[in-house]
């Protein structure tokens, strides 16, 4: 057993210092009354006490409707994710269920609350979403990724019993081409402001001057008068820094009409501003008072960041005046086995290991992110692209039976192979509303530099249709629509926010150029067109041109590395999501540099070893025998190749796994040799040469022969075997073969050493594994908060005696949890699996597995217990 992991690294604070730092943040930059002040209300958080029903039901929007039965539950909740897979479902959304359920939640309101407005608020529902408060309609909300309010005052009974319901329909279960999840997945809040108060999203802080010595801090800020009787009201606006101080602060007077609204703006100096960027992101508050004589009606906080962004059609882009290349990751909203009701807790593991990979940037793909998601990213000094829609007015194809299956039946597979339904189904009617909505509540966010208003949009054929195009096919949408669409969307944003820049991820840059798409554009996203960067910078010498989608090859980031006007690389991507699936049961695309658990792969640190400075090495290993069959990209990271491997027993392709690391199956990747050498007898005209000295490292081959390679900053690294060094390579050049040796394989330690200036600066080790004898467990987290909601994340290995990895472990593990405690997730990250996520056992993948535990509010210690047969360990993880 392994004592709680200890996360202090630097430039990492403590993980509960920085979730309580970034739910504080969440809470400056949303919508709501001063949180410490009850004289005017809060923004509460209400995910407590709610009731949940799956399947339609009748009059469970009614107030007396009897909920007894119902399954009691807090939010975010996801039910698809708790449900069975099935190959009846859609491998675009990850074979799980979709359906129609029912939230109902039962709370008194305080007297007190009459002279208040309240807001019902929802940071996201998939979707169709309509809510009902004591039986009145307040509306429905189409869009399973935006955020949403309604004014819920006048349906209240304060003093009395109050029930809302909230009805979700995804009956169409193949309305989008990844995961959706089902439910309330994000947050549910309640604002009670005075009557006199700050809209929802109502402020808006920019900072139009900034240099080393001041910057201008401008507000403008939304105020509701929600009562019957004209007011005049003091607006007070004061900056505080990023220690707490108070810096500024000025006074507007300002009139409201009787049930109107107006916008009232200041201005504010700070002196010597501390700039929000990547290696230091400080955040600001600019805390808004609004006073009717010495009565205080409302407070309102709003976080934001000082620091000044442009791009360069030559030289690409610049924070605060220094260059920055964009080394962003594309992610989707799910984490494995939580689904789309993702915890802070896991989206800070996720990124704190794409930090560490080297990682700058994040792109929200395809869709509105969670705000606390936004707020993490500021503190953590990420740059965002902040992404409204993968569709417009037309459909995409969302595959049924795998991806591409039956894409030769045309037409005629439409429902049977995939299907057009999703968000062009309300385009029309609420594109307008909810991209305003995502730029209103986002725009005051340092890390979001830029607004995509749609992704692969131009896809050839899918939906729209050129007929000047070989594979035409008649009866689809015309490209000109695309200018026009794309118009009033850039407009909708601009009227919003002029800080930041309007670009889109187009697929299809030939087609984009001919109808004039690019054009109202401020910079433009290349997905997977590498090779025409060069070409387009000469023909649009003005256009600022990046990549807003990439593979994980070494062409694809040389393409940036080597090409100053080419100032991103958005890689697909971060970690494995749901959804995008081949056939059943695989049930997701695999394309992540980590698993579904947040285990890193082989080509996480090939990406490590592009985008970082600090030495590192990271050993790779797979048999020679793969030869051209393809699969360099994923080898393994073990030294566990076993007597049946050394007797030749197996296959190619279970000696690339090591028992279990097979080069498709346990990547979930398309087989690609994009970003290593093209075939065996390529790597051995250099493997088997190049040894310090000029002799052969090769031995005399009795067990599997092995190609061992380096991922690495360094320049030369040398290859150990029991002691033995067969020799040193030069990385420094671009010659990726350079890297490998070609080997017979021999239990015992195998060591590769990095080196700078000829000095040794890291080194990795791989041990032969014996047979499995004990269960190690780590926990990602150092401590959970006893506030009923914290996680944790526990890493479960199979081990040796000596505390080596078993990679061909697969054994079932139990597991049990007590004290303060709850199971809350397992899984594995086996992208076949069709076990349940809510299952007290799992399956060793790769010699691994996580388990989720949950606080209970109960203040005890969490106790996880795993176990298989007579092999037994436990962990203690402390609760504050």
């Amino acid at each position: 057993m392994r004592a709680p992991a200890h996360n202090n690294k630097p430039g990492f604070p403590g993980h509960s210092f920085l979730l309580s730092a970034m739910i504080l943040t969440v809470l400056l930059i949303s919508t709501g009354c001063d949180s410490s002040d009850s004289e005017t209300g809060c923004k509460t958080l209400f995910n407590d006490g709610w009731k949940f029903q799956l399947g339609d039901i009748e009059k469970a929007m009614q107030p007396d409707y009897d909920d007894r039965d119902w399954r009691a539950l807090e939010l975010p909740h996801d039910w698809a994710i708790e449900g069975k897979f099935s190959a009846d479902y859609s491998s675009g959304t990850g074979y799980l269920p979709g359906g129609i359920g029912w939230y109902r939640k039962t709370f008194g309101l305080p007297r007190n609350f009459s002279d208040k407005t309240i807001y019902l608020m929802f940071d996201g529902a998939y979707q169709n979403t309509e809510v009902w408060v004591n039986g009145k309609y307040m509306g429905k909300r189409p869009y399973g990724y935006i955020s949403f309010y309604y004014d819920i005052t006048d349906a209240l009974l304060p003093g009395k019993t109050n029930v809302i319901a909230v009805r979700l329909d995804h009956t169409n279960v193949a309305d989008s081409r990844w995961y959706t999840g089902n439910g309330i997945y994000r947050n549910v809040w309640m604002i009670a402001p005075g009557k006199v108060h700050v809209k929802p999203w109502g402020t808006y802080v920019t900072t139009p001057e900034v240099d080393d010595e001041s910057a201008v801090v401008q507000v403008e800020v939304d105020l509701v008068n929600g009562t019957d009787e004209d007011i005049t009201v003091d607006l007070v606006n004061e900056v505080f820094g990023p220690g707490g101080e108070r810096i500024n602060g000025t006074t507007t007077r300002a009139s409201i009409i009787a049930g109107e609204e107006m916008v009232a703006a200041a201005r504010m100096d700070v002196p010597e501003p501390a700039r929000w960027s990547p290696e230091s992101p400080s955040m600001y508050q600019v805390v808004t008072t609004v006073k009717s004589g010495k009565e205080t009606l409302d407070k309102f906080t709003t976080g934001f960041g000082i620091r000044t962004i442009r791009f360069d059609p030559d030289k690409g882009f610049f924070c605060n005046g220094k260059p920055y290349t964009l080394k962003g990751i594309c992610l989707h909203h799910d984490f494995g086995p939580l689904g789309a009701a993702r915890h802070p807790n896991s989206s800070y593991m996720v990124l704190k290991k794409l930090k560490e990979a080297g990682a700058n940037a994040i792109r929200t793909s395809h869709n509105p992110e969670d705000p606390y998601f936004l707020a993490m990213l500021d503190t953590m000094g990420f740059f965002v692209q902040g992404e409204a829609f993968d569709e417009w007015r037309h459909g995409k194809k969302k595959w049924i039976q795998g991806w591409n299956v039956g894409r030769e039946e045309g037409k005629e597979g439409l429902d049977v192979y995939y299907g057009t339904g999703g968000y062009s189904d309300f385009f029309d009617a609420w594109a307008e509303r909810d991209i305003k909505d995502m730029v209103r509540r986002d725009r005051n966010h340092p890390s979001m530099i830029m607004w995509s208003i749609g992704n692969e949009i131009d896809y050839p054929n899918d939906p729209y249709a050129d007929p000047s195009d070989s594979f035409w096919e008649p009866g689809k949408p015309e490209p000109p629509e695309l200018l026009e669409i794309a118009s009033d969307l850039t407009r909708w944003v601009k009227e919003l926010d002029t800080t930041r820049f309007v670009t889109a991820a187009l697929a299809n840059m030939p087609l984009a150029n001919r109808v004039g798409y690019v054009e109202v554009l401020d910079i433009v996203g290349y997905n997977y067109q590498e090779k025409l960067y060069a070409e387009d910078h000469a023909a649009f010498p003005e256009r600022v041109i990046y990549g807003s989608e990439n593979g994980d090859s070494r062409e694809a980031w040389e393409a940036v590395r080597d090409n100053a006007f080419i100032s991103a690389q958005f890689l697909w991507t971060g970690i494995d999501y749901h959804g995008e699936a081949g056939r059943f049961p695989r049930h997701s695309a695999g394309a992540g540099i980590m698993d579904m658990c947040g285990f890193e792969k082989p080509v996480y640190y090939e990406r490590k070893s592009w985008w970082t400075e600090a030495p590192m090495i990271k050993a790779i290993v797979f048999p020679a025998e793969r030869g051209g069959r393809g699969g360099f990209r994923w080898p393994a990271m073990h030294w566990s190749f076993g007597v049946s491997a050394a007797a030749g027993s197996r296959d190619a392709e279970t000696l690339s796994a090591g028992g279990g690391q097979s080069t498709s199956a346990a990547t979930g990747q398309p087989s690609s040799d994009a970003s290593g050498p093209s075939s065996s007898s390529e790597i051995g005209q250099t493997a088997d040469q190049g040894v310090t000295g000029g002799q052969s490292a090769v031995q005399e081959v009795t067990g599997p022969e092995l190609i061992v390679g380096a991922y690495s900053n360094c320049d030369e690294a040398e290859l150990f075997l029991n002691g033995e060094s067969l020799g040193r390579r030069n990385l420094s050049d671009n010659d990726f073969r350079e890297r490998f040796w070609r080997l017979a394989f021999e239990p015992g330690e195998m060591k590769i050493t990095g080196y700078r200036d000829g000095k040794q600066v890291c080194e990795d080790i791989l041990v032969t594994a014996g047979e499995f004898e004990a269960l190690e467990l780590q926990s990602f987290e150092e401590f959970v908060q006893g506030d009923g909601r914290d996680i944790a994340h526990v890493t479960i290995q199979a081990v040796d005696a000596n505390g080596v990895l078993v990679p061909e472990a697969d054994a079932e593990i139990v597991f049990e949890v007590s004290g303060g405690g709850t199971l809350r997730a397992v899984g594995s990250g086996d992208l076949s699996s069709l076990e349940s996520y809510q299952g007290n056992a799992r399956r060793l993948y790769n010699g691994r597995a996580m388990v989720i535990v949950q606080s209970d509010g109960s203040k005890k210690d969490i106790v996880l217990s795993a176990a298989h047969g007579d092999v037994s360990q436990s962990l203690r993880i402390p609760v504050r």
